[in-house]
């Protein structure tokens, strides 16, 4: 049956998923679009629930031919899911997930990267994207973190979401002390930092790199934490860097400073 009424009450809860208050009372989230979908069947992701358009069901239905049968699959009727859909093009498919339960062992770690009150879910997907993509371990995020199950987050990670563990650690400092008497050599990534072209950590060791805020970088207490700050120079005009791209680049330094 194909649902026609906006007020049917899988599509209020679609609504609600798409709202931080809403996933944190269900324990659910949700993303959209094809690649998104075929990288959770791949990565055996926990999900409850599919929605797709009726114009879906007559394009692309060989597709949900790998969806196990356990997971329900439910028809909306074309201009229904275009007004649930935050994507500027509708690819006609909305998943609903359980939220992951990603685990970080210190045993196995070489390589974290730790967020600290990073605001904007753009920013934050690109960097889980660029982490996946260097072969960090897990990224951590202060509880002051965007919500990193917010689907802007998942959509800008491309499907990374799904390969890394990314984690909440509400006690920020504490973790970082950890991470310390666990042997890690921490960096903290500051404007008032050593200026290098390089990595400036020890090569063939455990690795924290900590990233801050958007605005005002890392909070003090976090920097006197670390064992050393470091920045990137700024060669041109610009005032400063991209959180994103400085992470990126951040992270393939530390990642080459250990292979050469």
């Amino acid at each position: 049956m194909v649902i026609q009424s906006k007020q049917n009450p899988k599509i209020k809860r679609i609504r609600k998923l798409f709202t931080h208050k809403g996933r944190q009372s269900e324990g659910c989230f949700v993303f959209e679009g094809i690649k998104l979908f075929e990288e959770a069947i791949n990565n055996q992701v926990p999900l409850i629930g599919i929605l797709v358009s009726r114009r879906f069901t007559e394009t692309d239905q060989q597709r949900l031919d790998a969806v196990p049968p356990e997971i329900s699959i439910d028809v909306v009727e074309n201009h229904i899911f275009n007004s649930i859909s935050h994507q500027k093009n509708p690819e006609g498919i909305i998943c609903v997930s359980k939220f992951l339960q990603p685990e970080i062992g210190f045993q196995n770690c070489h390589h974290l990267l730790l967020l600290d009150e990073l605001k904007d879910p753009g920013n934050l997907g690109t960097i889980i994207r660029t982490a996946d993509s260097v072969g960090f371990d897990g990224v951590v995020c202060s509880k002051e973190t965007v919500d990193f199950y917010n689907d802007k987050v998942i959509r800008a990670s491309m499907g990374s979401f799904f390969h890394i563990p990314v984690c909440r650690e509400n006690d920020f400092e504490r973790f970082v002390q950890t991470l310390r008497q666990k042997g890690f050599f921490v960096c903290a990534t500051s404007l008032e930092g050593k200026v290098s072209f390089e990595s400036p950590m020890p090569k063939h060791c455990s690795k924290a790199l900590i990233l801050g805020n958007e605005s005002h970088g890392i909070r003090t207490e976090i920097e006197k934490l670390c064992d050393i700050s470091w920045k990137l120079p700024i060669l041109g005009q610009a005032e400063s860097l991209n959180v994103a791209v400085a992470a990126g680049i951040m992270m393939y330094l530390t990642i080459i400073g250990d292979r050469i």
